[in-house]
Formats: C-alpha cells, sequence, structure tokens
C-alpha cells in the first residue's frame, strides 16, 4: 500500500509539472537522444532550424525568432534568438514582466509594466524601429501583474485587457485601438466566483477580421488531481468587438470536465477539446456539430490538442513508463489532422519524451515539451519539410514567451 501511495504521489507530482510545462513553457535538465523508428536523431541540429533574414526588430535574427523572457520575468530586457540560439539580440523593457505575458503582433512587442506605488499597469509597445511607448489609455488598477491579461490583434491594430478587480470576486474587459481610439467596456464588474471557486478573465485571441474578440472564464484554482486537466481553457465565449452580447462556446464544466479545451481556429469556427474519460479528442464546428472523434495511438495521457497557422490541428498522446519510480513518456507520439478535420489522423513524430505541445512557431514547425524525469525541457521538431523529423533543443529559451515571425 505504501509503494502505490507513493508512485501516486510522484505520477501526481511529474504531472504537475508537466502542466507547468506545457502552459508556461519552462524548461529545465538535461535531454536524452530522441529514438524515431529504431534510429538515434543527434541533437541539437541546428541547421534544421529556418534562416530567413529578419527585418524590423533585431533585424539580425533570422525568422521566425523567438521572444524569451529571462529569469521568468524579473529581468528588464528580453532577448530574440534564433530557432538554433547561435544569433541572439538583446531588447531593454521598461521593467520586469510577470506572467511571461509578451504578445508579438503587427511587428511589435507588447508588454504590461506595474507601478507598484498606484497599483497600476499599463501596456508599454516596443514598435519595428525598436522605439518603446506606454499606451496610456490601457491604465488600469490591479492588486498584481497576475491579474491583468492581454491580448492583440495579429495585424496589432486592436488591443483587449482585462483586469480581476480587488477582492477576486469581479473582473471587467475592455478593447481598444492600438493608437487608443474607440476604447470601449465590453465587460464590465462580471462576477468570477462560481460555487465559491475564484476566476479570472482571459482575454484568447481577435478574429482574422477583428470584429470579434475571443475570451475565457479560467479558474484560478486547481484541483490536486492534475490528470483531469488536459487543455488551456476552461469556458470559452466570443463577444463582437464593438460590442454587444458574449455568446458561449464551450464550458467544460457541463460535460464534466475541467480545462478541457485544448485550442480552436482563428475565426472561431472549429474548436477541439479532450475527454479524460474517454481517451479521445472531440473536434466541434459551427453549431456544436461533431467533425471528428479522434482515438490517439496511446491513451496513458492525451492533451492540448493545438490548432496551427495554416489550421492543422496538433495534439500529443503518450504512453506512461514507469523507470526508477519516475514517469516518463515512452514513447509521445505527434499526431496531425487536416482541415476541415474530417479526414484521418497522422502520426508526424515518435519519441520518448515527447510530453506535450508548448506551441505552434510557424506552419512548418512545433514546440514541444520533452521530459525525461522530474524535470523537461522545449523543443522544436518540424513536421512538414523534406527528411525524417528531427527534433533539437530550444537552447536557453526556457521562458519562451512570442515568436516573431
Amino acid at each position: 500500500m505504501h509503494q502505490r501511495k507513493s508512485t501516486l504521489q510522484k505520477l501526481t507530482v511529474f504531472l504537475f509539472l508537466l502542466l507547468l510545462l506545457a502552459l508556461a513553457a519552462c524548461t529545465g535538465g538535461a535531454g536524452q537522444p530522441e529514438t524515431i523508428d529504431g534510429a538515434t536523431a543527434t541533437r541539437p541540429v541546428a541547421n534544421e532550424a529556418p534562416a530567413t533574414p529578419g527585418e524590423g526588430l533585431c533585424p539580425e535574427v533570422p525568422r521566425p525568432a523567438l521572444v524569451t523572457n529571462p529569469s521568468g520575468g524579473a529581468e528588464p530586457f528580453l532577448v530574440v534568438m534564433s530557432l538554433d540560439g547561435e544569433v541572439t539580440c538583446e531588447i531593454g523593457i521598461e521593467g520586469p514582466v510577470g506572467n511571461r505575458q509578451v504578445v508579438s503582433a503587427g511587428g511589435s512587442l507588447f508588454y504590461p509594466v506595474m507601478d507598484a506605488a498606484g497599483q497600476t499597469v499599463v501596456l508599454y509597445r516596443i514598435g519595428p524601429d525598436g522605439s518603446s511607448q506606454p499606451l496610456d489609455f490601457t491604465a488600469t488598477q490591479a492588486e498584481s501583474l497576475g491579474s491583468f491579461i492581454f491580448t492583440v490583434s495579429e495585424d496589432g491594430r486592436k488591443i483587449a485587457w482585462a483586469v480581476v478587480h480587488p477582492g477576486g470576486s469581479t473582473g471587467s474587459l475592455w478593447v481598444a485601438d492600438s493608437d487608443g481610439a474607440n476604447r470601449s467596456t465590453l465587460l464590465d464588474g462580471i462576477a468570477l466566483t462560481v460555487q465559491e471557486v475564484s476566476h479570472y478573465l482571459q482575454p484568447v485571441r481577435f478574429s482574422p477580421d477583428n470584429t470579434m474578440l475571443f475570451y475565457a472564464i479560467q479558474p484560478s484554482r486547481h484541483p490536486a488531481v492534475w490528470t483531469i486537466i488536459r487543455g488551456r481553457y476552461h469556458k470559452l465565449f466570443s463577444v463582437p468587438a464593438a460590442g454587444g452580447a458574449p455568446e458561449l462556446i464551450f464550458d467544460c464544466t457541463r460535460q464534466g470536465l475541467f480545462l478541457c479545451i485544448g485550442d480552436f481556429t482563428p475565426d472561431g469556427s472549429a474548436y477541439a477539446y479532450t475527454h479524460i474519460d474517454q481517451s479521445v479528442i472531440h473536434v466541434i464546428g459551427r453549431g456544436g456539430a461533431v467533425l471528428n472523434t479522434l482515438t490517439p495511438p496511446a491513451t496513458d495521457y492525451v492533451g492540448m490538442p493545438t490548432f496551427g497557422p495554416t489550421g492543422e490541428l496538433a495534439f500529443v498522446s503518450w504512453k506512461l513508463s514507469l523507470e526508477d519510480g519516475v514517469p516518463v513518456p515512452r514513447p509521445g507520439h505527434i499526431s496531425l489532422l487536416e482541415a476541415p478535420y474530417t479526414g484521418d489522423m497522422e502520426i508526424v513524430f515518435s519519441a520518448d519524451g515527447v510530453a506535450n505541445i508548448a506551441r505552434w512557431i510557424d506552419e512548418s514547425h512545433l514546440a514541444y515539451v520533452q521530459m525525461y524525469g522530474p524535470t523537461g525541457e522545449l523543443a522544436i521538431v518540424q513536421v512538414h519539410g523534406e527528411g525524417q523529423p528531427v527534433s533539437y533543443e530550444l537552447p536557453g529559451a526556457g521562458n519562451l514567451s512570442a515568436v516573431l515571425r
């Protein structure tokens, strides 16, 4: 009995670390060689990274470039680096950035800074020419950087930001043009305490035409059993960016689930969620139509379905192996499903340690979390292109915050 309890505790700790790694993109520790169809690939493989000359911010760094936030946001600078880590560029910022909130949009970088004395958070923008300016119209009373969350449209023209008001029971959501025009309140003082559980507002993204804003209501406290967390969002809504009534897209609690929504397409026409009890991923279209139900190649863990820039859906599944009492994915699989999501999924990469998808880097490259024990690191795999998929580490990118394209 004691041995079973010890194993369960280790499994819980492991999945807790996995969750933090997947959501916050934290890394650490040394990795092992990947095994691909019986062959061993050597890491790092620097020449596998794309090398498109950059322009605008840090033009010497090839695109796509990684924007990293050193020391978990405690340092007043950002580092832009190439995928192989060979070329870097340092950008000074006005103050430490909490929660790694850095957004790349329209060739600019956006990040929040807090005036601790006045308990006010304001967004700053670093333009393509490197100039930095505060966006004073975003100044918001907040108890901490963590209670302030924002997003920026892909073209950099619209900004949405939300705050949890002091006391934590209510929150508000605003939207404006990036020059401060058309500032309006979309949600004002909505209740964020549900059945004695506190929540917060998370503006997620604008639709491609900037007419709609998607936002989530997220639980602030998580249960002790981390295995039920298989997605990024808990309760997902859309609301007209010009103002109007919000529309509920999906609520995990109605399915008896928790943080189950992995992702949704840019226009909101489809979303994917993981059902932990059934070990499947449901892809849902407009009006709630089920487009596909995916049964992964391994079901010990099925998590974080993520839509890419061209609409492809990627997800990880893995078989759990206990080694020296520590659970590790052995093997882990990355699978892809092409739009319109009614076809068959394809396994594009399998390797020991593949634990979860962090984000798409571009149309061909995925950043994923690899685990070989209680620690993990970020790696990149090229899922499209010539030759056998080979992954390589992201050196020094433990705090990956954004991608410059």
